[in-house]
């Protein structure tokens, strides 16, 4: 039993014996809790079958595939922006204005948000912390003279509330000069495909934008079922490779930017785990760690020959042989 079956598998011990009314939890927990309810009857009957009126979530994106098996079943979700620094909670989001990916609502009573000229969204206001205890130096960096707070995430206002678009120190650049924000594509890429748990995109200082690939595997056994695909080896099996190409295929045409499309992933055939330091608690991806653990997979989606290993989107990898050719 994986450590993530385990901890789905107690959290539906203790559901059936607390019967919450509201769940609060990072979109991790909430993607195996619908993950495990779409599989098993028993368990949808005991999460929605009782007395849930709403959920919350922060700490990281909630995939748009999760949020749309709440509202299936009328479970309003509400999702708050914030950081340890700011106690956490800066923003929220309501029943009434409803949920929107990639936007946090407004800030709660008290608090102050701007937007630099970088697009660093800064705060102010009672919940900030006083400082990092005897490092004044660290202090000195994330906060002002008047009391703002550098959060290093980079947003917007609109009409919908604050839009997170990343952090300000994700973004690289390409060979061609072209910056991209890595965030916005995980984001999208998770959101628009139900077989993606977790997404990283690679590619600064190189040719072409790649990604590491993580299945959802409750999604990926019900595909599997309804396909004939022995569970064994499930992600090596060419069948889940040509699903997962099709998946890309799709999602890079909704990437305006041609620079921004995913040219070659590799799927991942184990979760991130807390305990190889892959995972933040709150389920963000460990950059440094993921690239450190994974060293042999990144090298392979930037080689001159893609081995077999690698998923290659046939349309990006036209559309660059087309421009060398021009």
């Amino acid at each position: 039993m994986t450590r993530a079956v385990a901890t789905c598998s107690r959290l539906l011990d203790n559901w059936s014996t607390f019967r919450p009314r509201c769940f609060f939890s990072v979109p991790r927990v909430h993607a195996l809790l619908v993950g495990e309810c779409k599989a098993n009857k028993q368990a949808q009957q005991a999460v929605f079958g009782g007395r849930l009126r709403f959920v919350f979530t922060a700490g990281a994106p909630l995939p748009a595939q999760v949020e749309s098996a709440y509202h299936e079943r009328n479970i309003p979700v509400l999702e708050g922006w914030g950081l340890t620094e700011t106690s956490p909670c800066v923003t929220v989001t309501t029943k009434d204005a409803g949920w929107r990916s990639g936007y946090v609502g407004q800030p709660i009573p008290g608090v102050s948000v701007r937007i630099e000229g970088d697009q660093e969204i800064l705060v102010k206001g009672p919940n900030v912390m006083e400082g990092y205890l005897d490092d004044e130096e660290a202090t000195g960096h994330v906060l002002n003279r008047d009391g703002w707070f550098h959060t290093g995430d980079i947003g917007e206002f609109t009409k919908n509330g604050l839009r997170i678009l990343g952090r300000k120190d994700g973004a690289f650049k390409l060979t061609n000069g072209e910056k991209v924000h890595p965030f916005r594509i995980e984001n999208l890429l998770v959101n628009e495909s139900p077989y993606l748990s977790l997404a990283l995109v690679l590619g600064s200082g190189k040719d072409y934008v790649a990604a590491l690939l993580y299945p959802n595997m409750a999604a990926l056994r019900i595909w599997a079922a309804d396909h004939d695909v022995p569970i064994d080896g499930l992600t090596r099996d060419p069948r889940v490779r040509e699903l997962y190409a099709a998946e890309l295929e799709r999602i890079n045409a909704a990437i305006e930017v041609k620079y921004h499309r995913i040219r070659r992933a590799i799927l991942m055939d184990a979760e991130p785990t807390l305990a190889r330091g892959e995972l933040t608690p709150s389920g963000k991806l460990v950059r440094s760690t993921v690239l450190n653990n994974g060293r042999h997979q990144t090298e392979a989606l930037f080689a001159e020959k893609p081995s077999v290993n690698v998923i290659v989107a046939a349309q990006v990898e036209s559309e660059r042989m087309a421009a060398n050719v021009a």
